[in-house]
Formats: C-alpha cells, structure tokens, sequence
C-alpha cells in the first residue's frame, strides 16, 4: 500500500533527526525534498531510494507516487527566523525585514 509521510527538519544537522524521521528515511522508496535540503540528510535515505527536488507539482508527485503503491516521504525544512533569512546574508535589508516579519 502506498503511503506518505512529512518530515519536517528543525536543523540541517543530521544528528538531530527524530529516530521516527530517521526511519521512515530508510523506509521510503521515493523522497520528495526542497532543494535546499542537505545532502548530508538525503544520505541518511536508503541507497535505492529515488530523490525527487520538489517543484510546483510536489503535491501531484507525491499523489502519483502513493498511487502506485510506493512510500513516500515529504522532506521540508521547517521556517523559522533563522532559516527564512538565510538566502539573503548579503541583503541586510532583506533579511532585517524577514526576521521582523516572523519575530
């Protein structure tokens, strides 16, 4: 029966992953990830397992996926302060106001 799951990342440091986020990893046969998601997580993944950089149509891969009968796992990084000014060290402005949004 295909099946899926969201992980939701705190930190992009593999040794705080959940054992739960951690297994279900290992037991996916299709990982649909952002892009800017660590290698250093997706490695954690079984070997075989088909990564997928999640676009607009996500939502429609991951459908697809589970209707043929695989596991999938939705692999996000959760938005905090922090990761939401991270694309834009050298724009103070930008960052600034992204910070004070979410604060």
């Amino acid at each position: 029966d295909g099946r899926a799951d969201v992980v939701t990342l705190t930190s992009a440091d593999p040794e705080l992953l959940t054992l739960r986020a951690h297994r279900l990893l290992q037991e996916a046969d299709v990982i649909v990830h952002a892009e800017h998601i660590p290698s250093r997580i997706l490695d954690l993944a079984r070997r075989d397992a088909v990564r997928k950089a999640a676009g607009a149509n996500s939502t429609d891969t991951v459908h697809a996926c589970v209707a043929k009968g695989l596991r999938v796992v939705d692999l996000r990084m959760a938005v905090t302060a922090k990761t939401a000014a991270a694309p834009f060290p050298e724009r103070d402005d930008i960052r600034n106001a992204i910070l004070e949004a979410v604060s």
